[in-house]
């Protein structure tokens, strides 16, 4: 029986989950072995601030921060990385300043839309339940 809690689905070569009720994805274990060979992005978002990001490569854990902290990954970071172009997108946006106009969730995954060259449904964004997955009650 599938987990309604956790739901996996695959696109284009790309990985996507859903969590409910849960935060394995942002735990630094779970992220370094899901990025061996390749790379990981988590966004938390659990309703209540704050929202995580985290983004792992090859089995390291290269950036785990919270949105009104990026000016400190973009001191840190090396440019090309998309946690360093996360960073430099939230704080162009004002995160950090607190005078951003759009959600940290939304502003998060622009710059990893943009870097990875993937397109996330704007229904997902706006809190609706992505096309190809639904949570059921279990």
């Amino acid at each position: 029986m599938t987990d309604p809690s956790r739901l996996v689905c695959t696109a284009e070569g790309w990985a996507f989950s859903l969590e409910q009720w849960s935060a394995e994805g942002v735990e630094a274990a779970a992220a370094r072995r899901v990025s061996v060979g390749t790379e990981c992005i988590a966004v938390l978002n659990s309703g209540m601030p704050p929202v995580w990001f985290l983004h792992a490569v090859d089995g390291e854990v290269v950036a785990y921060f919270e949105p009104s902290d990026a000016q400190d990954v973009v001191d840190e970071s090396p440019g090309q990385l998309a946690s360093g172009l996360v960073a430099a997108g939230l704080v162009a946006a004002g995160v950090p300043e607190g005078t951003a106009e759009e959600s940290s969730e939304v502003l998060l995954l622009k710059p990893v839309e943009q870097h990875f060259g993937v397109e996330l449904p704007r229904a997902s964004l706006a809190g609706q339940a992505l096309p190809a997955l639904a949570f059921t009650a279990a």
